[in-house]
C-alpha cells in the first residue's frame, strides 16, 4: 500500500473528526448537545458532535469508494488540472521535530503567537497534555523561528 492509498484510508476518519466542530455552531442542533457519557469520555464529548462524525465519516467514505483515486473518473479529473494538489503535513504533538525526507517549509507565526498560547489556556483538554508540555511547544516554535529569521515559526512537511 503506497502512502497516498494510506493517507486516503484515513480521510473518512480526518473528515467525520472534523464535522462536529462545524455541526455543533448551527443553531437549531444545540439542544444535542448533550453529553455522551461523561464519566467515561469527559463532558466534551456531545451527542451532536457522536453521530454528525459517524454519519459525515461514513459519507464520506462512501465518496471516497464512488469516486476516489482508484476509479477510472478520478483518474481522467486528476490528469485535466493544471496543477496538481500537494499534501502538506503539521505534527503538533511530537515533543521533537520530525526528522524526514520531505521538504520543509517554515511559517512565521509571530503575529498569532500569543492567540495561540490563549487558546491552548482556553481549552482545558490542552492545559495538560503528557505528550507535549506547553514549554516544549514554545522552544519548537522559537527554534523553528530563528530558521525562518522570525520570532516564532511553525514547521509543515511537504509529504506529496
Amino acid at each position: 500500500m503506497s502512502f497516498d492509498d494510506t493517507l486516503l484510508s484515513y480521510l473518512p476518519a480526518i473528515v467525520g473528526n472534523a464535522a462536529p466542530v462545524i455541526v455543533t455552531s448551527i443553531p437549531g442542533l444545540r439542544r444535542w448537545n448533550a453529553p455522551v457519557l461523561p464519566s467515561i469520555l469527559g463532558a466534551h464529548k456531545t451527542w451532536i458532535g457522536f453521530c454528525s462524525g459517524a454519519l459525515i465519516g461514513c459519507i464520506a467514505g462512501g465518496l471516497l469508494h464512488l469516486f476516489g483515486p482508484w476509479t477510472p473518473i478520478a483518474a481522467l479529473l486528476y490528469e485535466q488540472l493544471p496543477r496538481k494538489p500537494e499534501v502538506y503535513i503539521y505534527s503538533v504533538w511530537n515533543p521533537a521535530p520530525l526528522e524526514t525526507m520531505f521538504p520543509t517549509f517554515y511559517v512565521p507565526i509571530r503575529k498569532y503567537f500569543g492567540m495561540k498560547l490563549q487558546a491552548l489556556r482556553i481549552f482545558r483538554s490542552q492545559q495538560i497534555h503528557i505528550s507535549y508540555p506547553v514549554l516544549l511547544l514554545i522552544i519548537r516554535n522559537l527554534v523553528d523561528g530563528m530558521k525562518k529569521g522570525t520570532t516564532f515559526a511553525e514547521k509543515f512537511y511537504r509529504i506529496k
